[in-house]
């Protein structure tokens, strides 16, 4: 495989596009599921403790 991205556009940017896809899918999922508690906690959490935890859980 030629490294050069200009050669092979249409099958590596397909490739990487549906890699990043797949993978900002994963996250996005992953950081709904973690962070909503926390962040509908923290509507109502005056302190803010629950924000310092949120950004040491990550």
């Amino acid at each position: 495989m030629e490294r050069n991205i200009l050669g092979c556009r249409s099958s590596s940017w397909t490739i990487v596009i549906g890699w990043f896809n797949m993978v900002g899918n994963i996250i996005a999922l992953v950081l709904l599921v973690t962070l909503m508690p926390q962040i509908t906690a923290n509507v109502f959490d005056k302190n803010g403790n629950s924000v310092q935890l949120a950004r040491e859980s990550i």
